[in-house]
């Protein structure tokens, strides 16, 4: 029996091999340091043409009179301004470590396990049984995340608004060997890790964030949206790149992480809801040029 086997033409060709495709990386960030420069206390200045951007809650005035042992009457006007943005700059910080209390849980983790362990989520939970990163955590406890916000805080208050990026990385490795001492696996992210081991290594700040397209900076990036006024916006963005740069130095890391730092800005600042989100796409497009 006799198979067919079909004529070979004189003039065909091999089929084409695929070439694999070549991984495409987030373009690094042209943003560099901002020049070392004193920052005046945080206060929020409305940029040209926002009007009704200031929330009007903050626009209440309270006058207290006194009157003096000589011959006089004094009269003193506070505006509450600063005391009503130290209570919302407050409340950033608070609902980071909140939210992020609420979601440690839950990282990292499927709907059908989460459903799984723990049902309907309506508060704090223990780490349940399959919770890899933060196995073994109590209620409430809060997570990298968190602490390294708190981390960059301490830095821009020691550095008058300024982040140092070797200072930043040795702090960043300092913390992550401590979570190991405790026996967490709530460590360094993928982007973050791999910087500071660059420039561990010798690479230059400027370079070692150049893969950073993960969402490390945006996480911790509350203390900047704090302490830095909104406007100018290419002086905020600045201020968010530097706090960036040395693990997320790329286009999509800062212009994440400027979305985040001008929402949590203008609401310290008073804006409003739909304000606030303006802000933020506005200044996740400033961060990506």
């Amino acid at each position: 029996m006799s198979s067919f086997c079909p004529t070979r033409r004189a003039d065909a060709r091999p089929a084409p091999r695929r070439r694999p495709t070549a991984r495409v990386e987030p373009p690094v960030s042209r943003r560099r340091p901002r020049a070392a420069r004193d920052h005046e206390p945080y206060r929020w200045t409305p940029p040209p043409g926002t009007v009704g951007l200031v929330d009007s809650r903050t626009a209440g005035t309270s006058t207290s009179t006194g009157t003096g042992t000589g011959t006089g009457t004094g009269t003193s006007t506070s505006t509450g301004v600063e005391s009503a943005e130290r209570d919302r700059a407050l409340g950033a910080f608070y609902g980071l470590a909140l939210g992020d209390a609420l979601g440690m849980p839950t990282q990292s983790m499927s709907r059908s396990d989460i459903l799984a362990d723990y049902g309907p989520l309506a508060g704090f939970r223990d780490a349940g049984p399959r919770q890899r990163i933060a196995a073994g955590m109590p209620a409430g406890t809060v997570t990298d995340d968190t602490e390294q916000a708190v981390l960059l805080a301490r830095l821009l208050v020691e550095s008058h608004g300024h982040v140092d990026p070797r200072t930043f990385a040795a702090r960043l490795l300092v913390w992550e060997h401590g979570m190991k001492a405790r026996g967490s696996l709530d460590l360094l992210g993928p982007s973050t890790k791999a910087a500071v081991q660059r420039l561990t290594d010798g690479e230059s700040p400027l370079t070692s964030g150049r893969f950073g397209s993960t969402n490390g900076a945006a996480m911790r990036i509350t203390p900047v949206g704090i302490a830095i006024a909104l406007a100018p916006l290419g002086a905020f963005v600045d201020a968010v790149a530097e706090a960036s740069l040395v693990t997320h130095n790329t286009t999509l890391g800062i212009g994440s992480a400027a979305a985040v730092g001008a929402a949590v800005s203008a609401g310290v600042g008073g804006a409003t809801r739909e304000n606030a989100v303006a802000a933020a796409i506005a200044a996740a497009e400033e961060g990506e040029r």
